[in-house]
């Protein structure tokens, strides 16, 4: 037997050895690649979630300053009377107590309270056309005297706009038959109101 050979023989467990180790390096390292690719992506995942929930808590922090700030003038618009459900009733009875602080007896005070209409036109109307949306309303109240005098008629506006919980404007009064008990007088006073939108 040659040298060769003999030397061949001798190595030839240790080669054996050495080869499977090798194959086993290159395992590992295509599956240490593979491993880390994968790591790579779920960590760039979970970065863009990360980033996506910190501009949601970013955005919804800005609308929680923006309640903060506007909260007081929301609490005052409803104390008003201006965002809510309308106090219909409330303004007839707060209109015939003053007519009676003013006149006793009865006097000649009338009134008429029209349903309410949707302040919206062909370019509004499309926006609260949504079931989010509500639309500004209006309530004309009609009120007609007989032998008042203008002095009486102005006390009766400012007194009642002073103690009902609304905002109206005098939209328009119609004076006539001037005597010498007084004359005729109707007045339309324009309530306002936002009713609250439905929590979605």
């Amino acid at each position: 037997m040659s040298p060769i050979h003999a030397i061949a023989r001798r190595a030839r467990r240790p080669l054996l050895v050495l080869a499977t180790v090798l194959a086993g390096a290159v395992l590992l390292a295509a599956g240490s690649a593979l491993l880390r690719g994968r790591l790579a992506e779920t960590l760039a995942n979970r970065k863009l979630v990360l980033s996506t929930l910190q501009s949601e808590l970013a955005q919804r922090q800005l609308d929680l300053n923006n309640i903060q700030l506007h909260i007081e003038q929301f609490r005052a618009l409803k104390q008003r009377g201006l965002v809510g459900e309308a106090d219909r009733e409330g303004w007839v009875e707060q209109l015939v107590a003053v007519g009676k602080q003013l006149w006793p007896d009865g006097g000649t005070l009338s009134y008429t309270l029209e349903p309410p209409q949707a302040l919206t036109d062909a370019a509004t109307a499309e926006a609260y056309s949504s079931a989010s949306s509500v639309a500004p309303l209006r309530h004309d109240l009609r009120i007609d005297l007989q032998n008042v005098h203008e002095d009486e008629l102005l006390t009766l506006l400012q007194r009642y706009a002073r103690e009902v919980k609304g905002s109206f404007r005098v939209e328009g009064c119609h004076l006539d038959n001037p005597g010498p008990t007084g004359l005729y007088a109707s007045c339309t006073l324009r309530f306002f109101t936002l009713p609250e939108g439905k929590a979605s």
